[in-house]
């Protein structure tokens, strides 16, 4: 029977380590051949930038080259929309049934011990333990009592654990990113031909931001067709309020076109990028429980993470796009009234809205608006955040100064 185990993971990028481990599994397990299978877009990964897959299977291809029996497949990072393992395993026995001709086989998935955790938040999780069995390599120095604990738990929920006894250097994919980015040395960390592909290719200069070109294409793919024209049309009706009313045109672009970036998270994802309303909530006790208000603090979090945003005027813009805040700077003050006036808002609310913008001005424009917030969550009976109410106050007074001015 022959023995073919999967080595999944971001490998963003792949280093020394990643090789190693490769290389000690296929000699202590005896395995026929080792399938490296860059991830693609995995959900738990929704607030990490991540390299292009062709650039992450090239770097797998140049590290393996010569290493017998090992092989990089393409199938995540070319596959559409999020990617579950127990999709991979599925395509990839069937794969096998047609090279193997019948040929009997088994497949192994290597995993490190917080995976054993967390395998049961996996997709399908039962389906997964029927179709491979798991080699579970330890980190060096790491508690034997924790590693035998959740080995022991993954166990009980029904998956077949191999320990694999390794001696493994350890190495990070995150400190040789930072590495790159300071232009330190990388010697013994990654292979010399990845590190001159890396090089030539000059990945990973993270310190600027993605390009609006690549946030568009990210948005388009993570949200509905509705949401993604809707976050176009705030982005322009930021740019135009921009012009109009003397603000930061670029600024007030890029938050219009992110400020929705969240609006698509699960539950779990909001999780996973470290949001808890319960610590919201020791800050701004008031700030209520609706989920409706939730994707404004998450978006700045996966603004900064996910599309490396910075900037502090753009990221509290996105936070405060659903409630506001008194004493909004005027690029927050734009984007809030954007998201009720772009071009793609149909109904009676927007068009009374549109209407005061046009013809009394931002302020009176946001004011009416916390006002028709106001409205809405007391007739469905849930929580305000008091950030609302305080911003239309704060709206008044900005309107009346306008209005003094004028006499």
């Amino acid at each position: 029977m022959k023995k073919i185990v999967i080595y999944g993971g971001t490998f963003d990028p792949v280093h020394s380590g990643h090789i190693a481990c490769a290389e000690e599994v296929i000699k202590y397990f005896g395995m026929d051949a080792l399938i490296f299978i860059p991830s693609g877009n995995p959900p738990h990964k929704i607030a990490a930038r991540v390299t292009p897959g062709a650039f992450r299977v090239e770097m797998l291809k140049l590290a393996s080259a010569e290493i017998p029996n090992v092989y990089v497949s393409d199938e995540e990072v070319t596959r559409q929309g999020y990617t579950y393992t127990v999709d991979t395993l599925r395509w990839l026995h069937g794969e096998l049934a047609k090279k193997l001709g019948g040929e009997e086989y088994k497949l192994y998935f290597i995993v490190g011990t917080d995976v054993l955790r967390d395998l049961h938040k996996w997709k399908d999780y039962e389906t997964v333990f029927s179709l491979c069995e798991f080699i579970a390599v330890k980190r060096p120095g790491e508690d034997n009592s924790k590693f035998d604990g959740y080995k022991q738990y993954a166990e009980s929920l029904g998956a077949v654990v191999h320990n694999a006894d390794l001696v493994l250097r350890e190495i990070s994919s995150s400190e040789i990113r930072s590495r790159i980015d300071n232009y330190e040395s990388l010697d013994g960390l990654v292979p010399s031909n990845v590190e001159k592909f890396i090089a030539v290719n000059r990945l990973y200069r993270h310190s600027s931001a993605a390009s609006k070109a690549e946030i568009k294409a990210d948005l388009k793919e993570r949200l509905t067709e509705e949401k993604y024209l809707h976050s176009l049309g705030v982005m322009e009706e930021c740019e135009r309020l921009a012009e109009l009313y003397g603000a930061d045109k670029k600024k007030c672009s890029l938050a219009g076109l992110v400020h929705d970036c969240a609006k698509s998270l699960t539950g779990s994802q909001i999780g996973w990028i470290g949001f808890s309303l319960d610590e919201l909530k020791k800050t701004n006790p008031y700030c209520g429980t609706n989920p409706r208000v939730v994707h404004a603090f998450t978006g700045r979090i996966l603004a900064e993470k996910r599309y490396g945003i910075r900037d502090i005027d753009v990221l509290t813009a996105v936070e405060t796009h659903v409630t506001g805040r008194p004493d909004m700077s005027l690029i927050s003050s734009i984007v809030f009234i954007a998201d009720y006036t772009e071009k793609n808002r149909e109904g009676e609310v927007f068009e009374k809205i549109r209407k005061v913008l046009n013809e009394e001005g931002l302020y009176k424009a946001i004011q009416v608006s916390c006002e028709s917030t106001m409205a809405i969550v007391s007739k469905r009976g849930e929580e305000l955040d008091i950030n609302t109410v305080l911003t239309r106050n704060w709206a008044i007074i900005k309107q009346k100064e306008i209005e003094s001015r004028k006499d």
